[in-house]
């Protein structure tokens, strides 16, 4: 969408230019920031992925995680490594993320294993959709690998698109696993917080600080997830009103051949896609349709029954 189709408030100012990050983000574990399309997420987000001087900001190893992976991808390419394959159970680790430490945008860990024998990890800033965390939680996190928790890799979590948990559960259960992600990352850090607190004799040596030290939920529309309890508890920055919202001032249907097209290039790319009919369509049919073979079609039903309104 170009400037000339879009019509916003240009007197507005953009996410980093109202919200201070030594004040409104760091002393937090957990805050939530309510801003509509073209207040500058993103941006807001590179800021702390490159560190800005101008804004305050420190530079941080961030995991960014969105239903719209495409866009953030496109702004953060040059600092962060977008992660577009699908985790098999015959993908290492390695492939996934970043063990070597020959990229200068590798952060280097140190963390304890589970037999508290330090070892050093390397990861950078990533951007990954719904869909990955899924995948990751399900086949590559151990709980008794310590590298392989997303808390010890990072040092902020950010969910763009968060209203994904309400809108997207009729259809797909990835938001589940990112929600399931950012809770036991908040319990890790409110559990070392507490620690820490008690006189030296109590103190739990088993209960390690996480990494990660923030969790970021962003979205534009947060009504469906505004009254979750753990949103209540931390600062909300509803800049809804205050920062440039861009609305469409036209909107342009897709032909059923343009549609066609662009799910076909989302399924070469072994993207996920939702594909609503008002009639059943045997896999063979739609293989033919979208020029893909039936063995690569994501279904998320048994191979005969197809999403139907």
């Amino acid at each position: 969408m170009t400037e000339n189709e879009t019509i916003h408030s240009t007197s507005k100012p953009q996410l980093t230019d109202v919200i201070n990050f030594e004040t409104d983000i760091a002393p937090h574990p957990l805050v939530s920031i309510w801003a509509g399309v073209g207040a500058g997420k993103n941006y807001f987000v590179e800021q702390m992925v490159t560190g800005s001087e101008q804004y305050r900001i420190p530079k941080m190893n961030v995991l960014i995680i969105t239903s719209r992976k495409a866009k953030v991808a496109e702004t953060l390419s040059k600092n962060a490594s977008s992660i577009t394959r699908i985790i098999d159970d015959d993908k290492t680790l390695d492939d996934i993320f970043f063990n070597i430490g020959c990229d200068p945008r590798d952060y280097r860990r140190t963390i304890k294993d589970s037999i508290d024998c330090e070892m050093n990890i390397y990861q950078r800033s990533v951007v990954c959709s719904n869909a990955f965390i899924e995948k990751y939680l399900k086949y590559r996190h151990h709980p008794l690998q310590p590298e392989t928790h997303l808390w010890n890799r990072f040092d902020m979590i950010v969910w763009d698109e968060a209203h994904a948990l309400h809108t997207d559960s009729s259809y797909q259960s990835a938001p589940y696993h990112v929600m399931m992600l950012m809770k036991e990352t908040y319990k890790r850090i409110k559990a070392a917080d507490e620690n820490e607190t008690l006189p030296e004799e109590k103190c739990n040596p088993d209960i390690k600080r996480p990494i990660c030290k923030h969790l970021i939920f962003m979205s534009g529309t947060p009504e469906a997830i505004a009254t979750i309890p753990i949103f209540q508890k931390y600062p909300v920055l509803d800049m809804r009103k205050d920062c440039i919202c861009v609305m469409p001032k036209n909107i342009h249907f897709l032909t059923s051949e343009q549609a066609t097209r662009l799910i076909q290039e989302q399924l070469q790319q072994e993207e996920r896609i939702v594909y609503f009919l008002n009639h059943t369509l045997l896999p063979k049919a739609l293989s033919e349709r979208f020029q893909i073979p039936v063995k690569k079609l994501p279904y998320p039903f048994p191979r005969k029954i197809c999403a139907r309104l």
